[in-house]
């Protein structure tokens, strides 16, 4: 394992200071385009940034490197984003996480964003990343729009999975002007070949954020000082010192639904729907809910229960034991071979009117 050095930093994405992207370009270069993953950090929508999953210390570090291994097949660039959080504590030029006894030193911001907004930013840069893969990134790197994948982790594979089951966003390809839909003609879209889930928050309904998502260790977002931010006022804005009991008298079930990815499966509203490959441990959590660790092991046992009723395509492997454990060969092996699957099926739909 080595800390990866990506090809490019800090490129711009979109307007807001936030709007960013580093770029891993992989050794050998395709015509027409390389494929290529676009990955989200984690952090639970306050903590992370693009400059992580460089890192040694990161599990998905030995993936990378696997990735883009000059012996692949399939040449897999791999882009790492930046998009809009609640808050960012994280420099995005990694300087150590926001501890309780200092003050807030990461990116700058213009507005905050929770949840719905967040995915709708999240939704925003994949389709002005496809754009940009499509112009040559730098004009110099150009990949294939038609063969991209997500993936993230933790908070950033929930944003990726609720990408994969709701609505597509859609960006002009001159400026930056996004359309809630991907039905214009000659745009780029949000739609994807497929979405890497590992360790990602499924289901909000049933409490898989600890505490029922009102509070997290009984601190307010604005208290930097006295510890962690809430859950819920990170990715809804509720007060975190009312026991949960703002979340669970006043939000309303609908909008739970509306960022729980089992909601949709459930509902059968899967019309957007693409194959996941969906990964996590065996031993973190108590299995029972509410849970206890927001990354419980069990939300795998019920995604992957859903998914099989719902008769939708989905691929599991032996994933890391515990949340900190580090990709092995075996196991990244077993998503790039799913990725390189994917990458044979082209996402162009001509009916939609959108090069996707």
């Amino acid at each position: 394992m080595a800390t990866i050095t990506p090809t490019l930093r800090n490129q711009k994405w979109g307007p807001e200071r936030w709007h960013r992207f580093d770029f891993a370009a992989h050794p050998i270069r395709d015509v027409g385009g390389n494929p290529c993953i676009i990955w989200r950090h984690g952090g639970a929508g306050w903590g992370g940034n693009l400059s992580d999953c460089w890192l040694l210390t990161e599990p998905y570090n030995p993936f990378f490197e696997y990735v883009l291994n000059a012996a692949r097949d399939v040449h897999f660039d791999i882009v790492s984003i930046e998009t809009g959080q609640q808050i960012h504590l994280d420099s995005a030029n990694k300087v150590p996480q926001v501890n309780a006894s200092t003050t807030p030193t990461g990116l700058p911001r213009t507005k905050r964003l929770y949840m719905a907004d967040s995915l709708l930013d999240y939704k925003h840069g994949i389709a002005s990343i496809k754009r940009i893969l499509a112009a040559g990134v730098n004009s110099t790197y150009f990949g294939n729009p038609d063969k991209v994948i997500v993936g993230g982790w933790s908070h950033g594979s929930s944003l990726a999975g609720l990408s994969a089951v709701t609505n597509p966003i859609s960006i002009s390809p001159g400026r930056d002007v996004w359309y809630q839909s991907g039905k214009q003609t000659q745009t780029y879209d949000s739609t994807t070949l497929g979405v890497a889930y590992l360790w990602g928050q499924i289901d909000i309904r049933r409490r898989s954020l600890p505490n029922g998502a009102g509070v997290y260790a009984a601190r307010n977002y604005l208290d930097i000082t006295a510890g962690s931010p809430s859950w819920g006022a990170a990715w809804y804005g509720t007060r975190a010192n009312d026991a949960g009991a703002e979340w669970s008298s006043y939000v309303p079930s609908w909008w739970k639904e509306a960022f729980s990815l089992l909601a949709y499966i459930d509902q059968g509203r899967v019309e957007n729907y693409v194959p996941m490959f969906v990964g996590y441990g065996d031993n973190v959590g108590a299995h029972t809910y509410p849970l206890s660790d927001v990354h419980d092991s069990v939300q795998r046992t019920d995604l992957v229960a859903a998914l099989e009723a719902a008769k939708l395509p989905y691929q599991t492997g032996t994933t890391q034991a515990a949340l900190s454990g580090f990709f092995t060969d075996v196991e990244s092996s077993q998503l790039y071979n799913w990725m390189k699957g994917l990458a044979s099926v082209s996402t162009r739909r001509v009916s939609k009117g959108a090069v996707r």
